[in-house]
């Protein structure tokens, strides 16, 4: 018995994201699954990346193939399974620190990188001596969303900022409301 593949939907959507972050490095006709690999680890898109891993290894795709031959892929049941785990472990270690937010009452946003969602939380209960009712994880939604830093007149994105710091958590940011 054959399982329904994956989220075909979740992968096609991720796609399109990356070749709008890649246009003009390769047009879509043409990427290779190698190609759509390394776009999908370097922009964050650990479920692509490690369904990709997971088919090279089983020998379902060749690293020359046509990035479009990944959504003909079938898993077994048991393959699935399979896929699931290793994505779930995140052995490709793609992601571990995210971006979270904390909104405070006065509409506030207070801006942190972590690995664990938990520890953004003590770091923020340690720094401002209050009680956090709501975290929210906001990396998919804001890792490349630019803000201006007035202290130095440029404009980064979130991204490029994570690269910056070496221990975390840590805290980012805090966006006042306008």
């Amino acid at each position: 018995m054959v399982a329904q593949v994956l989220p075909m939907q979740h992968i096609t959507k991720q796609r399109e994201r990356l070749w709008g972050y890649s246009m003009g490095k390769v047009q879509p006709k043409q990427q290779t699954v190698e190609d759509l690999f390394y776009d999908a680890r370097d922009y964050d898109m650990s479920y692509m990346a490690h369904f990709i891993y997971f088919c090279l290894l089983k020998g379902k795709v060749l690293h020359n193939d046509c990035a479009d031959k990944l959504s003909e892929v079938d898993l077994t049941d048991e393959e699935y399974r399979e896929f699931e785990g290793m994505y779930k472990t995140n052995i490709l270690n793609i992601t571990p620190i995210k971006l979270f937010a904390i909104k405070q009452e006065n509409e506030n946003y207070i801006f942190y990188f972590g690995a664990k969602v938990e520890d953004v939380i003590a770091l923020h209960e340690k720094r401002y001596c209050e009680k956090v009712t709501k975290v929210t994880n906001c990396h998919n939604q804001m890792i490349d969303k630019s803000i201006y830093c007035p202290e130095t007149g440029t404009t980064k994105t979130f991204r490029q900022m994570m690269k910056e710091y070496k221990v975390f958590p840590c805290y980012v940011c805090e966006i006042q409301r306008q």
